[in-house]
């Protein structure tokens, strides 16, 4: 097999192909037909995102369900997603093997991305935070516009990614263009596009959380860096903010999943202080009174 067929397509077609590959809930088998018309089955491994310089293609790494002469059993194929004549996304094989090979090196260093790394971000629905800027990156560039994401922002109820043109396009250029950014979603979110955002070079896109955050959450980051120099106890705000001990536990692990305060070491009491990972600066960007935070 060479190539998917440009027509190939998933089996419920009134879904574009790229919605199904982002959607990280999506269990179902990804379905192509090859040249012959053949229709063939692959399990999803991995969406990557590749920078060239001069553009950012999306390749998808999927693994054959069905026999296929010449691949083996636990081999997997590098798939680079293109759009047709008619808009539809469609998937080729790469069949340039270096750059195959550099799609899988990438892959196994998403796998080894330390935790760090992401300290802006946390871990706070990371997979499908990302999935959503990917998907709206690569829509935008139908239309020849590229963009980066800016700041990621937590919400009471919903979370905000800021984006930056970095084309020659400016934000009136993109309202032209009515893109559809809930064709975007990865999931059945509500979604809706704030233009223009800060500046005339920058939007913002917003998301409903799967679960809503304490209002607290801000005011608890807030004590602790300024009255208990950085470390963070679930008693202490307990006391000071006067609410219950069990409310006080759910803002403690909120905050860690955000990676905002560290996690106790194994075999460490509950009630030894924990380092606090932002600074005042980073908790007005990460929690800015536009989406609900109180100080």
């Amino acid at each position: 097999m060479k190539n998917a067929k440009e027509n190939g397509q998933q089996v419920n077609n009134t879904v574009d192909l790229l919605d199904i590959l982002l959607d990280r809930d999506n269990t179902d088998p990804i379905v192509l037909q090859d040249e012959s018309g053949k229709t063939l089955s692959f399990a999803q491994v991995a969406i990557i995102p590749y920078d060239t310089g001069d553009e950012r293609i999306l390749y998808a790494v999927l693994k054959p369900i069905d026999r296929i002469e010449g691949i083996a059993d636990d081999e997997a194929i590098v798939f680079k997603a293109v759009t047709n004549e008619n808009g539809d996304t469609v998937l080729r094989v790469e069949e340039d093997e270096l750059r195959a090979i550099d799609v899988f090196d990438k892959y196994y260093d998403l796998l080894n991305v330390e935790k760090e790394e992401l300290k802006m971000i946390g871990n706070f629905d990371y997979g499908q935070l990302q999935a959503f800027a990917d998907s709206i990156e690569y829509k935008l560039r139908i239309f020849n516009v590229r963009v980066q994401v800016k700041t990621i922002q937590f919400g009471v109820e919903k979370s905000r990614l800021v984006f930056e043109i970095i084309s020659p396009h400016s934000i009136a250029d993109l309202m032209r263009y009515e893109l559809d950014v809930k064709a975007c979603v990865p999931t059945n979110r509500t979604v809706k596009v704030v233009a223009p955002f800060g500046n005339e070079r920058q939007f913002a896109a917003e998301m409903d959380n799967e679960q809503a955050l304490d209002p607290f959450c801000k005011k608890a980051l807030l004590y602790w860096l300024k009255n208990q120099n950085g470390k963070a106890t679930i008693a202490s705000i307990q006391r000071n903010l006067s609410i219950g001990y069990n409310r006080a536990g759910r803002i403690m692990d909120s905050l860690q999943n955000l990676n905002c305060v560290g996690m106790p070491n194994p075999g460490e009491p509950f009630s030894k202080p924990l380092p606090v990972k932002l600074s005042m600066d980073e908790v007005e960007i990460l929690f800015p009174k536009s989406l609900g935070w109180e100080d």
